[in-house]
């Protein structure tokens, strides 16, 4: 029986590397991602993810663990980025594909469709990528946190630290823009 994320982070807050080892290992690949949808570049989500999860452990002591563990990690993430950035950077390639080819990133083409369904939806999934690389970093945020995450208005709400109003209206800005640049593909 393995042991619940509250059970692992009571035990790190006590001082258990071994706990929030296994805390890491639950939601590295998440927060990889996640951080893609910030930084936008493979190179820098590694970095930022880890350095975060570093960060975290050095709070852990003040982490309440009747809340979730990934919208408190999300943003120390979040706000270690924008400190590390503030004179701000130009945007680099963002992709949805995973380095490596790790086949748990997008979806892929099930076994009963056909090759060109499959290479059709594969270039569509790029397209999509190169046209939310375009956006600025808080609408590709946001797109990835209700359509990647698939966390509810009120999780982005609490993740984000905003209203449930503002995540309404950014997600419907972020859905126009991206439908802006898609438009030729749709």
């Amino acid at each position: 029986m393995t042991p619940s994320d509250r059970e692992l982070l009571e035990s790190a807050k006590k001082g258990d590397k071994d706990a929030f080892g296994d805390v890491v290992r639950r939601y590295m690949k998440r927060a990889y991602y996640a951080a893609l949808a910030i930084c936008g570049n493979h190179s820098d989500a590694m970095d930022l993810s880890q350095e975060a999860f570093a960060r975290a452990y050095r709070g852990i002591r003040h982490f309440d663990t009747e809340r979730a563990f990934f919208p408190w990690y999300y943003r120390t993430m979040k706000n270690l980025w924008i400190n590390r950035h503030r004179r701000g950077r130009g945007l680099r390639f963002f992709s949805l594909s995973p380095p490596h080819g790790d086949k748990g990133a997008i979806d892929l083409p099930s076994d009963d469709e056909g090759p060109f369904q499959a290479a059709e939806k594969s270039e569509m999934a790029e397209v999509l990528a190169r046209k939310m690389a375009l956006l600025d970093t808080d609408k590709r945020e946001i797109l990835y946190l209700r359509h990647f995450e698939n966390l509810s208005y009120r999780r982005i709400a609490e993740t984000l630290e905003i209203p449930e109003g503002t995540v309404m209206s950014r997600l419907f800005a972020a859905r126009a823009a991206l439908r802006n640049r898609m438009e030729k593909y749709l």
